[in-house]
């Protein structure tokens, strides 16, 4: 009797369709990264580099930015399967290195859901309510801001919006892009209102209503803090790293390209646009603040809050709430909280579509049980979304209630190891997989002075990136919060899920070899479409 040779994947085809185009993935692109998490970053980068010219750190973080996305790029176009970089570093580099860096993400975006979502309940929805309390004088509003800011309420709430918010994925891709698309524009029309009502309010307005409404004085918060009155060139270069912070999330897109109609096309608007658009946005969003109220008030309530007086306001200096004392319209208050909580959903959402298809990817190659890329009659894999919203409410628990999260740059730190792996499986790929790279649309193949483009691209990400892990793991960019042992235990946390990751593939490679499965023989062959 002949022996039937068992399949390298779990079927001939992903049964995944070309369901999303240019503006989709566009969208996907500019929902990771988070249109309001300027609101946010601004008060962090100022509070711990007094001095940053925060405009400036946009262009700055340009250039890193562009190197990373054309790696993406050119690997999406020359290898576009859903999975993203696991396909192409495990074809690339190594299986198990492969799925380390993929993992990697997954991790750091299952707990930005977590994030996510509780920045745009805390530092969105509760800024608003005390804002609206301090125009309309209404306690119940300056109570529900104190509720909302609590542990509980935050994870209660956060349960609530993860299955409203992650459960639709179930309906299939067009009705996931529809709901993001909707969050989109929320979020872009309450950070244009905010920016808005900031330019309409000089600097004399500000300080005027702030020194009505607030309780607090400008000029003696400015004189308190005690910050030097200028912007400075070693603040701005590491105070970057918030900027780039928030514009991680461009090369999302990669991770479903397997669904991209005209991927060459489609994630050039994507990758690119999105990198463009998102400046765009910060450089307003930051010129409007510095124009209303001024980069040295800024600075010095971002440095003061949370030490006690002078600082007496009930929440921190994010944008969204400051934005009170520049135009005290409850409409421009609600707009501009609505649009954090917003961005946050429309995050959340974007991450579990990726991480989703991650775990497809994985089950696909049989690294994972082929439960996961089981697909319903809409083409939607259920049970990988079934496990990304039970994934997700565990992420949420760590978030309120221990101190694991404490160190959230621990997840960018990871990021960098991700960008550093992608840039290394650049600088080999024409080498490794010559047949690929040979036989690839010819902005892939492109050489200069006889050396691959996409190898040197390679050369100059492994910089980059190695800078800006290290700033991200520096003292200076993440002092002491909680103890020492707390920053050790989060940090700890990279070198543990990278051993995780080793040890979920070779577990899966015993089983698989018990099974008369070969792993590794999948990962000679790129994935079918």
């Amino acid at each position: 009797m002949t022996s039937v040779k068992p399949s390298l994947f779990v079927r001939d085809a992903t049964g995944l369709t070309r369901q999303i185009g240019a503006f989709d993935a566009f969208l996907g692109n500019i929902l990771a990264m988070g249109v309001s998490y300027f609101f946010v970053f601004a008060w962090y980068a100022s509070g711990v580099f007094p001095g940053v010219d925060l405009p400036l750190t946009v262009f700055i973080t340009l250039i890193p930015g562009v190197v990373v996305a054309l790696l993406y790029y050119l690997f999406t176009v020359a290898m576009p399967r859903t999975g993203g970089d696991y396909v192409w570093t495990s074809r690339v580099l190594s299986p198990p290195l492969g799925f380390m860096t993929n993992f990697l993400l997954t991790f750091t975006w299952l707990v930005s859901i977590a994030f996510a979502i509780g920045w745009g309940i805390s530092f969105g929805i509760a800024p608003m309510f005390a804002g609206l309390a301090i125009v309309d004088g209404n306690a119940s509003y300056a109570t529900l801001a104190t509720n909302l800011s609590s542990s509980t309420w935050g994870f209660l709430i956060s349960i609530v919006l993860i299955v409203m918010f992650i459960l639709p994925i179930m309906l299939g891709t067009r009705p996931s892009f529809r709901l993001m698309g909707a969050l989109f524009i929320i979020a872009l029309v309450g950070t244009l209102v905010m920016v808005a009502a900031f330019f309409s309010a000089p600097n004399a307005t500000f300080i005027t209503n702030f020194n009505h409404l607030s309780g607090m004085n400008y000029a003696s918060t400015i004189k308190t803090a005690g910050l030097p009155l200028r912007f400075t060139v070693g603040a701005t270069v590491f105070g970057s790293i918030f900027t780039m912070t928030n514009f991680l999330g461009f090369f999302s897109s990669s991770y479903f390209a397997g669904e991209v109609k005209r991927v060459a096309r489609s994630q050039v608007i994507a990758m690119f646009g999105s990198l463009l658009f998102l400046m765009a946005i910060g450089i307003l969003v930051y010129y409007s603040v510095y124009y209303s109220a001024g980069s040295n008030f800024l600075n010095a309530m971002s440095h003061l809050y949370g030490g006690g007086p002078p600082y007496t306001l009930s929440q921190p200096p994010v944008l969204n709430f400051l934005v009170t004392f520049a135009t005290p319209n409850s409409y421009v208050i609600i707009a501009s909280g609505v649009a954090l909580l917003a961005t946050g959903l429309g995050g959340a959402t974007l991450f579990s579509f990726v991480i989703v298809r991650n775990m497809f990817a994985w089950s696909f190659d049989k690294l994972m049980p082929s439960a996961l890329a089981k697909l319903d009659s809409r083409g939607a894999p259920y049970i990988a979304v079934g496990a990304m919203i039970f994934l997700a409410i565990l992420a949420s628990a760590l978030y309120y209630f221990t101190t694991f999260v404490s160190y959230y740059l621990f997840a960018t730190l990871n990021l960098f190891i991700v960008f550093i792996m992608v840039s290394i499986a650049a600088i080999v790929f024409p080498y490794r997989l010559k047949s690929v790279f040979e036989s690839a649309p010819g902005i892939v193949s492109k050489k200069v002075g006889g050396i691959p483009f996409i190898s040197i691209l390679g050369v100059i990400g492994v910089i980059v990136n190695a800078y800006f892990g290290y700033a991200t793991a520096s003292p200076t960019i993440t002092p002491v919060v909680g103890g020492l042992t707390v920053q050790v235990l989060a940090y700890s946390t990279v070198p543990l899920t990278i051993i995780a990751a080793f040890i979920i593939y070779g577990i899966s490679y015993f089983v698989r070899k018990s099974e008369g499965i070969q792993l590794g023989l999948a990962f000679k062959e790129i994935p079918p479409e």
